[in-house]
């Protein structure tokens, strides 16, 4: 694996700090993540095993007062991905098991390494709207149609419909951009603009004139329903036309349903549906989304028979296949994905996992999976 290079990183720090480097620089968080998993389809006789290395912080440049302006902070989120035991990569792996899509997210072993956050956040309120202003290098998945019950293959589901969004390339166009967001206690929204045909690893700056962005505004409401706490929101957006890809429009609708209870139980689901996106040279057919719709519908249990330390969860996946998709062979599949998860301490956790995919004429695959969390 190649080293990461924290020089460069401390380096775009200094210069992204400006007049901020004035104030205290602290207090700051670090965390290092590192989660090996293995799957294995049972029926393809296929094997999966890869790691991905996440070093994740934010380190407060200024406390901010009481006016207006609050605090300011320098956010990064650096990655690294490889295969184990010489297996499959995670494509290849999806591809020879007849899948629709990836059973996890993982991506190795591309990108080796990537810096996939390194923005300045400044936090504001005036009267009852708080918000953040965020500009940099930003990462979409994290800042829009957020679920704590999905969105991340290390800590809830694996497969790419859920940990990711298999339907639309909205969720992964990381590149240089700005973001705003507002909130306040009944209400919520997000407008984001970034690059969509970064390259580099870094910071890419060459592509930001070619007119290819990602334009993305998310809506939502917070209220409480039969006195429970729901979020519900709806994000159109746009990725602009390049030389890969034709333009893409799309929708997501994203939701979470606290049911309470002495489980204390959850109900959330997304769904996308997109227009275009379509690789237009044989390069980009590799990068090109297999689903022009789809989304899941889940049920989490927190605590389940009284045991603080654990969470269980299942939810049932559909999607129908694009035309490239449709091209090499695949049609629409849809299948369930549940997992165990145990709390080892404050710095592990293990979960065991099991996907069941219909592949239509191909018949049912199942993939059970072991996933190890550590946190440092």
């Amino acid at each position: 694996m190649k080293s990461f290079p924290f020089a460069q990183l401390c380096v775009f720090s200094l210069i992204l700090s400006g007049p901020a480097a004035a104030f205290e620089f602290g207090p700051h968080e670090v965390e290092i993540l590192y989660t090996p998993q293995v799957q294995r389809a049972v029926r393809s006789g296929e094997t999966n095993a890869n790691a991905e290395l996440d070093i994740i912080g934010r380190f407060r440049l200024a406390a901010g007062g009481d006016g207006v302006w609050g605090e300011t902070r320098l956010a990064f989120w650096a990655l690294g991905n490889h295969t184990l035991g010489g297996s499959l990569s995670t494509s290849a792996f999806a591809q020879k098991a007849g899948l629709l899509w990836d059973p996890n997210d993982g991506d190795a072993p591309d990108p080796d390494w990537l810096l996939g956050v390194l923005a300045l956040q400044q936090d504001f309120q005036t009267g009852a709207v708080g918000g953040q202003i965020e500009i940099g290098k930003l990462y979409p998945g994290n800042s829009l149609v957020a679920s704590p019950y999905a969105g991340d293959d290390r800590d809830t589901f694996m497969s790419q419909i859920i940990a990711s969004d298999a339907a639309g390339r909205w969720y992964d166009r990381i590149g240089l951009g700005a973001s705003v967001s507002l909130r306040q206690d009944q209400w919520f929204a997000t407008a984001l603009i970034s690059d969509a045909t970064a390259q580099d690893r870094l910071l890419d700056v060459n592509t930001l004139g070619d007119g290819s962005n990602l334009m993305a505004m998310e809506f939502g409401l917070t209220p409480r329903i039969a006195g429970r706490d729901s979020r519900v929101s709806i994000m159109p957006y746009v990725i602009g036309k390049s030389d890969g890809f034709s333009q893409e429009q799309g929708v997501v609708v994203n939701f979470t349903h606290e049911l309470g209870g002495a489980a204390d139980m959850a109900l959330f689901g997304r769904y996308t549906a997109r227009t275009g996106g379509e690789p237009l040279t044989a390069g980009a057919r590799d990068d090109a989304r297999p689903l022009r719709r789809g989304g899941f519908l889940g049920l989490a249990l927190n605590r389940p028979f009284g045991r603080e330390n654990q969470q269980v969860a299942v939810a049932v996946l559909q999607g129908a296949a694009s035309a490239t998709a449709q091209a090499q062979g695949l049609g629409a599949q849809s299948g369930m994905e549940a997992y165990w998860k145990t709390s080892l301490g404050q710095h592990a956790e293990f979960t065991t996992g099991l996907q069941v995919v219909n592949r239509g004429t191909r018949g049912v695959e199942y993939i059970p999976g072991l996933r190890l969390k550590l946190l440092f």
